[in-house]
Parts: C-alpha cells; structure tokens; sequence
C-alpha cells in the first residue's frame, strides 16, 4: 500500500532482512513462489547480497544487524547518488 519509497525506512528494510533470511530465499527465483509482481531492485540487492553470506553467519544476530546495516547504507547511498547523475 505504501509503495517502495518506505524501503528507506531502516526498520522496513530490517523486517524485509530478516524476512527474506529466516524464510531461507537465497535467490529472486526463490521469492517467486510467495509473491507474484516484479520485484524492487533493493530488495534483489539485498537477496543478492544475503546469498553470498552463509546461512550458519546470517543465523547470528548482532553480526546479520551489522551486515543489513551496511547493506542499508550501501543502497541508500547508491540511489542518492544515482539520482544526482
């Protein structure tokens, strides 16, 4: 309902995390099976970034916090500075 601007929000974006981790998608083909529109391009960057982590990391809470928080910044300043371009 409110659109993908909300993925700005850093505890969004933490639920989306720790969504996509505890249900075990480790690809965008994997979220296919729960969700049939496209998906936004942060959160198959985030996808993409989870699966090169393993699971047994992921599975460790202050260090899966520290992972999305940089992954978080990383993607919030990618779009800023995409939209300068």
């Amino acid at each position: 309902k409110m659109g993908f601007p909300i993925l700005r929000n850093v505890f969004v974006y933490d639920y989306y995390w720790r969504f996509y981790r505890n249900l075990g998608i480790r690809n965008v083909e994997d979220v296919k099976k729960y969700y049939n529109e496209p998906l936004h391009s942060m959160l198959k960057q985030m996808i993409r970034f989870q699966n090169k982590i393993p699971v047994s990391v992921l599975k460790i809470g202050i260090i899966s916090k520290i992972l999305m928080s940089g992954n978080y910044l990383v993607s919030l300043f990618r779009r800023i500075w995409i939209a300068r371009k």
